[in-house]
């Protein structure tokens, strides 16, 4: 269960760094009055999810499928921010199965 926990911090992170972006009034992608130096939502958080997936993609590896199984149930059951955002950003797999 110590991978879980690793992955509920890296989600914790994510949802820190939206939080401050919420603060900071983040415009939103393409707008013309947003100064370059802004950050944007999409910039902060689709290198998270990649990370995040990276690290679940390690945590799978030699895993039979229903091990990856249970395991993609329950991160999709306790990490609810990576799992919709990861679909919105078409997050998938970065191994091949």
């Amino acid at each position: 269960m110590e991978w879980i926990s690793h992955l509920l911090e890296l989600e914790n992170r994510l949802r820190s760094e939206i939080a401050i972006l919420e603060k900071e009034g983040s415009k939103p992608l393409g707008a013309e009055d947003s100064p370059a130096g802004d950050r944007s939502l999409y910039d902060t958080v689709k290198p998270r999810l990649y990370q995040i997936r990276a690290v679940l993609d390690e945590c799978l590896c030699g895993r039979n499928a229903e091990e990856r199984g249970r395991m993609d149930y329950e991160v999709r059951i306790k990490l609810p921010l990576f799992s919709h955002l990861s679909r919105i950003y078409d997050i998938g797999s970065l191994v091949r199965t």
